[in-house]
């Protein structure tokens, strides 16, 4: 998983996952941990149909642009997640599964934040990749 305003470039070398602080572990691009006999899996990135079936041809130094697109989520990391073959306890993503506002308040989304409304609507509000796993 990453905040919404991550350092790129320290992230990229720590691909498959590592520490990135004291007591903050980064699980990768895709990943999974055992904790306690929890399995917790994550998929980090924004989906972007643009980039989603390329792979990561960004490279340090990174461009404006690739600074943008380093983040965008892949369909290789979804694939690596899909292939586990014990199900996980806990799956983390940083976009929202799509579809996912449908099963709670909506009017109460609205309310705070209206501008999702027709993203909601018409389906692109959220991951499909993320919706999948």
């Amino acid at each position: 998983w990453r905040c919404q305003h991550e350092a790129s470039n320290h992230l990229w070398e720590l691909y498959y996952g590592g520490w990135l602080a004291p007591n903050i572990f980064f699980l990768g691009y895709a990943g999974v941990v055992n904790i306690g006999g929890v399995r917790i899996g994550g998929l980090t990135g924004i989906y972007n149909r643009k980039h989603y079936q390329m792979g990561h041809y960004e490279a340090p130094p990174f461009s404006d642009d690739d600074m943008r697109s380093t983040y965008h989520v892949r369909e290789l990391e979804a694939l690596r997640l899909k292939q586990l073959r014990q199900p996980l306890d806990i799956m983390l993503s940083h976009d929202w599964p799509q579809h996912i506002a449908k099963h709670g308040n909506l009017q109460g989304l609205y309310r705070r934040k209206a501008f999702l409304q027709p993203e909601v609507e018409d389906g692109s509000l959220g991951s499909p990749p993320a919706l999948e796993l």
